[in-house]
């Protein structure tokens, strides 16, 4: 069993991955759970809880993309999406090398949102190329007092 790729696909289906179903994965592959939890623990895009935010932003701060302007390109992030993190719609923080270095770009460095890497885009055009699909996406799906009626 490939753990990693059953994990992602835990992941793709639910946001994160959910006690039970790691349990019975446990259980139906004879992986003890705790490599289980060690391997979801290790990698960045797997997560134990339910993901916070609408919508989740990392941007590499390792090397390659700190000498590519992430510090900067966080910045204006930050700046420009100030009334989205304030209101819990948008968390931003920093991601460990997502084994990407060779699409970072003199300040260009790479990111993801909700998980999926992206590179070679502009703070200034992250809004409208990028942010725009989480947030249509959103506007689509009934929200958790629509679920229960």
């Amino acid at each position: 069993m490939n753990a990693v790729r059953v994990l992602k696909k835990l992941r793709d289906k639910f946001g994160y991955l959910p006690r039970r179903r790691l349990e019975r994965l446990a259980h139906n592959s004879g992986v003890s759970i705790g490599e289980l939890h060690g391997v979801a623990s290790f990698y960045q895009g797997l997560r134990l809880t339910p993901p916070d935010a609408v919508v989740e932003i990392g941007v590499c701060r390792d090397m390659t993309c700190f000498l590519n302007g992430a510090p900067e390109f966080h910045r204006c992030l930050a700046r420009d999406l100030d009334l989205q993190i304030r209101t819990g719609k948008v968390v931003l923080g920093q991601v460990s090398c997502l084994g990407l270095c060779n699409r970072a770009r003199e300040g260009l460095p790479v990111f993801t949102v909700d998980d999926v890497a992206h590179w070679g885009i502009e703070a200034a055009e992250f809004q409208r190329d990028i942010l725009c699909e989480p947030f249509d996406r959103l506007a689509k799906e009934p929200s958790d007092d629509q679920r229960r009626a």
